[in-house]
Parts: C-alpha cells; structure tokens; sequence
C-alpha cells in the first residue's frame, strides 16, 4: 500500500519453513500462537488504491478556424474541389462489365434455346415419322426370330406400343366436347384450371423420365436374361408407364383445349389473364439462389416449353380448319388468331429475356454460361453419332434425357388430333396417295434436321473453345 508516498508492507512474522516438534507445552503454545497471527495478516482485507487524476486542461476554441472550416464544408458540398492525382486513379481502373453481361444474357440465351428447341423438333419428328418404320423392323425381329433384338429395337418397340395405347385410349375421348365444356367455363375458373395443369405438366416431366428410363431398363434385362429383373418388376414398370403416358396426355390435351378457347372467345380478358399467367415465373425463379445445374434445367424447360407453344399453335390452325369443314377460315378471323398467337410466343420470349437476364445478374452468372450449356449438348449428339454413349441410343434420346422433352405423350396428342384425317376423310387412292407424299416429306425433313445438327455439333465440338469445369 501506499502511506506518505512510500510503499509499506504488512507486518510480517517469522513462519517456519520446517516443522518442528514442539519440546515443551510453552514452545507448543508459542507456536500455535504465531501460526493464528499469520492466519489473521492473510485475512486482511486489501486496502484500495486511490490515484488522483490530473485535470485536463480545456482545449482552446480559435472561432476564426471553425467558420473557415464550415466554409470549406459548403463549398465542397456545392463544388467537389479538383483532384488530378485521385482522378488518374479512376483511369486506371478497368472497366466494369456487368451491364453490358446483362444485355449479352439474352442473346446468348436464344442461341442455346434455339438450338435446344431444333433438337426438340428432330426428337418430335423422330416419333413422329421414322418411330414407324424402326418399330416395324423391330417387330419383324421379334416374328421372325431370325436376329438379337439390341437395346435400339427393345426401346423402339416399346415406344411404338406406348404410343399404340395412348392414341387408342385418346381416340375414345371426343375434343369438341372438351372444347365447350372449357368454353364455358367462368373466367376465373378457366385462369385456376389452366394453372393447376401447368404445375401439372411439370411434375409429369419430372415424373417421367424416370418412368421412361425404368421400363427401357426393365425391358433390356428381361430380353438379354438378367438375374436382375423378374417378371413382376417388368409388370408394374409397365403399368406405371402406360398410365404415366395417358395421364400426361390428357394434361396437355387440357391445356391445348383451353388456349384453344381462349383464342376463339370473344372475350380478349381470358388470354390477357394466360398471357400475363408468364409472369409468374419471373418471381418464382429470380429471388432465388440459382446455380449452375439449375439455370441449365431452368433454360431446357424454356425451350421445351416454346417448343410445346409452338406445337399448340399449330394444333389450334389445325382445329379451326377442322372446325370449318376442311376449309381455311376467313380472312378476318384468321389475322385475328394469327394476332394472339404472335402475342403469345412475344410474351413468352420476352419474358425469357428478363427472367434469364436477372438471374445471371443476381448470382453472378456469365453469359458463357449458355456455350458451355451448347457444348455439353453437342458433346451429347457427337458421342451417339460416334458410338461412344451406352445410355442412349438416337438424338430423340438426349432429347428426352438431357433437355426433357416429353416426346411420346407430345406425339400422342399430336396423332390424336390428326384423327380426322383417318375418320372423316374417304381413302381414295388420290387421297392415300397425297398422305404417302406428305409422310415422305416428313422423313427428309426430318433427316435433313438430324444431318444439320450432327454437322453443327461436329463443327462446334470442334473448335477453339474450351469448357472450363
């Protein structure tokens, strides 16, 4: 502690470093009675420091600084003074390019979209116009018994028998029907249906691939004998597909019949209310964390869907010719649709742009992004022309595998609407004859496709470009 300015310590006694045993009873109480003054000095309660703290001396105020301050202050706010050496610095300073990435997304986006939705229409030809003949020679091997039936035909002929089924099971359903059942529907209603099956119709695609995948899978082992598969396996595959097939069908034959209504109403308030339904997307897919895997499903899903609005239109011309007898209808109600069609797919586009666009922006997301998605599917089309992919077998594959494409239940309804051709036409040999010329045309279209599109990967794969992992 400290007293007067000098440090002074406790009294202190002499402890003994040893014990010692006592001789007498007096060394005893001499000891004992040093032992309890010790005790009592360590028990002491320490006294408190008190420091003095000098007094700060008050800091002199020069009035004429501070008004000259606050001028500079003013001054500033109206002017920002010159700065060579702080503006030489921002010359230095690269440019930043986000705003011009932002605008580069969508052109980028369309070049893949586009090129996604030409594989979708080589894949929809497919099934289409060749699945036929393929199906054919494959159901001759199975006949004739002359040949092992490889991966190739087992998908074929189990394609062909699923679009046997759905199209038998379509034809019992009678659209004009359907079509004024929707027609006459509330508005409000129409709006909620035409929702419910578009959420629909996305967890069908999802739904069924693996199905798709399972029955192929299930199918390959039976014939090449696998220990893996048995008969009930293969059963209930089959089951799960077919009414996978049906179901997804009718979905889209809902949506087709509603935006076929929507068009031909007088009323332009239900295709305004489907046309701004796009809209929706942009919120549920731009606040959202997004990363590589899933713009790439995001921009498949796009040009499925254009691909699929592309379908419908042309669905819908072809029912209004139905509609009036085989005949093209007149003039003013054709510019009328061909009007709210071109606001459709406009809307559609466009909304693409700045759903794409923000979410690259917002997570960071070059517009190289899109090459790389480009590469991968050519790189996918090379090895199947190559012979290097054990999964899959022809484009419409990669198609159904890779973009998601629903191409049976897609080819279903197209032949389903293609019914009257066969029911309310008589066959003359004129008319079989103009069908067979037409079918011919679709399968040079179709390989004329296929051709350009193995070109077209062929010449990108093989490229300066590198894909970066």
């Amino acid at each position: 502690r400290v007293h007067g300015g000098e440090l002074v310590g406790w009294p202190m006694t002499t402890i003994p470093s040893s014990p010692k045993t006592p001789r007498s009873k007096r060394e005893a109480k001499e000891i004992l009675t040093d032992a309890k003054e010790t005790i009592d000095l360590l028990t002491l309660p320490l006294p408190k420091l008190t420091l003095e703290r000098p007094a700060l001396a008050k800091p002199t105020v020069d009035e004429a600084a501070s008004w000259t301050q606050l001028l500079q202050f003013i001054m500033c706010e109206w002017n920002t003074p010159w700065n060579k050496q702080k503006d030489r610095i921002h010359l230095d300073v690269p440019r930043d390019h986000l705003i011009y990435d932002f605008f580069r997304v969508p052109v980028q986006m369309e070049r893949f979209l586009w090129f996604a939705v030409i594989v979708c229409l080589d894949a929809f030809l497919h099934y289409i116009a060749l699945l036929p003949i393929r199906f054919a020679f494959a159901l001759y091997r199975v006949i004739a018994k002359r040949h092992t039936l490889n991966d190739a035909a087992v998908i074929d002929l189990i394609s062909g028998a699923l679009i046997l089924i759905c199209t038998g099971t379509l034809s019992l359903i009678d659209t004009s029907v359907v079509y004024h059942h929707v027609r006459n529907q509330a508005l409000i209603k129409l709006y909620v249906i035409f929702n419910m099956f578009d959420v629909a119709d996305q967890l069908c695609v999802s739904l069924g691939k693996d199905a798709m995948h399972a029955v192929h899978l299930s199918y390959t082992q039976l014939v090449h004998a696998s220990p893996n598969t048995s008969p009930v396996v293969v059963a209930v595959d089959t089951l799960i597909t077919v009414v996978y097939v049906i179901l997804h069908s009718l979905v889209k034959l809902v949506q087709v019949t509603t935006l076929h209504a929507a068009i031909n109403t007088s009323d332009t308030g239900l295709l305004v209310i489907l046309i701004t339904a796009n809209f929706v997307e942009i919120k549920s897919s731009v606040f959202k964390k997004s990363s590589y895997d899933l713009l790439h499903k995001h921009s498949c899903t796009d040009a499925v869907e254009r691909f699929q609005l592309g379908v419908f239109m042309t669905m819908i011309l072809w029912e209004n010719i139905i509609m009036n007898q085989f005949a093209v209808p007149s003039p003013g109600h054709m510019h009328e649709i061909i009007f709210w069609v071109a606001c459709v797919i406009l809307c559609e586009v466009m909304v693409d742009w700045v759903k794409h666009a923000f979410v690259a922006k917002l997570n960071s997301l070059r517009p190289d992004t899109y090459k790389r998605f480009e590469t991968e599917l050519c790189n996918q089309i090379m090895m199947i022309h190559q012979g290097q992919n054990q999964t899959m077998c022809t484009v419409a594959d990669v198609a159904v595998g890779v973009v998601g494409f629903p191409a049976i239940p897609l080819s279903c309804l197209m032949l389903k609407m293609l019914q009257p051709l066969y029911t309310q036409v008589a066959f003359t040999w004129q008319y079989v004859l103009a069908m067979l010329m037409l079918w011919l045309c679709v399968v040079v279209t179709k390989l004329a496709i296929s051709l350009a599109l193995v070109g077209f990967a062929s010449k990108h794969c093989d490229s300066n470009y590198t894909v970066k992992d």
